[in-house]
């Protein structure tokens, strides 16, 4: 959107209606959407009270979801590495001990 200057966009008659940021506006007909257009389109078409949407709202909108979406993926993959150190540490404390405990018994 912000690569095409894409500052609002308006569902009328069944048509969506795209302003650009060179105060040109462009009408799309059905055919001529893509996926994410078609999304957009739904969207405004599911939605009773809206026929509009800016930008910075679908920016807002898509941001919240990345945010959602995208932190649970960080902090699993974390959780798993700290998971695998923690593993590591105690088997290695148990080596050293056992070896430690080993030399104490042959020096008495």
């Amino acid at each position: 959107m912000k690569k095409g200057g894409v500052i609002n966009i308006t569902l009328s008659n069944d048509k969506m209606v795209v302003e650009l940021s060179n105060k040109q506006t462009k009408t799309i007909e059905e055919s001529d959407l893509t996926s994410e257009q078609r999304a957009v389109k739904n969207f405004l078409q599911s939605s009773s009270d809206k026929k509009s949407i800016s930008r910075s709202e679908v920016e807002k909108m898509v941001g919240r979801n990345y945010n959602e979406e995208g932190g649970n993926k960080g902090k699993n993959g974390n959780a798993g590495i700290i998971a695998a150190i923690v593993v590591v540490v105690l088997v290695l404390v148990v080596v050293i001990g056992v070896v430690v405990n080993k030399n104490k018994k042959r020096d008495y």
